[in-house]
């Protein structure tokens, strides 16, 4: 069982511009790659940061609830909130919860192999940039090499060679037909396959 399609190995320039168009489609999916993994970094930083900000606000309640705890009103004291509610051990304890919540609800993702990928490109961004500009421009030379050269050497001839052949069986058709005519009266039928064949019976 043959598991992989045949290379198009009958001419060069289609399998010039088949490459080219594969490499094409394969800088177009590490672009959306890239810029997926742009996207999803982008959002990691910020859970990132509010993980960060919840860490805080929970060590502030956690401040707050032990100075009131200890009898200190002024010690501790949460600028963000106004003092009725500094000195709420309710509201402070259920603030404390939410805080708590949050950030057991938080997960650093893994890094996998799209990530590894990006730091690479990001540490060697140069070199990255060199080998994009060189791939990009063998797949473009690949694809008009292949698809000019396809149209022009192969597609064009082709084209050309079925013409003369329909113009061959015209003639072989009128020339079968002027014989006939010489020879004996045309009958009907004759004359409706000639006319259905687009010959016109020359004029005696």
């Amino acid at each position: 069982m043959q598991w992989f399609p045949t290379p198009p190995t009958d001419n060069l320039y289609k399998f010039a511009a088949v490459c080219g168009l594969l490499m094409l489609g394969g800088a177009l999916f590490a672009i959306l790659s890239l810029a997926y993994l742009d996207y999803r970094i982008e959002v990691q930083t910020n859970a990132s940061l509010d993980n960060f900000s919840n860490q805080h606000n929970q060590r502030l309640f956690e401040n707050r609830i032990t100075a009131l705890k200890e009898g200190d009103t002024e010690k501790d004291y949460i600028p963000q909130l106004s003092k009725k509610l500094n000195n709420d051990p309710d509201f402070l304890a259920a603030a404390l919860k939410i805080q708590s919540e949050l950030k057991a609800g938080y997960k650093p993702a893994d890094p996998d192999t799209l990530d590894l990928v990006f730091n690479f490109v990001r540490a060697r961004e140069a070199l990255s940039l060199i080998a994009l500009v060189i791939y990009a421009l063998v797949a473009s030379w690949l694809t008009v090499f292949g698809l000019s050269g396809w149209r022009k050497k192969i597609h064009g001839p082709n084209e050309r060679q079925n013409e003369l052949d329909e113009e061959i069986k015209k003639a072989s058709l009128l020339k079968l037909h002027i014989e006939i005519s010489q020879m004996q009266p045309m009958s009907e039928t004759v004359k409706k396959l000639f006319e259905l064949g687009g010959i016109m019976r020359p004029d005696k």
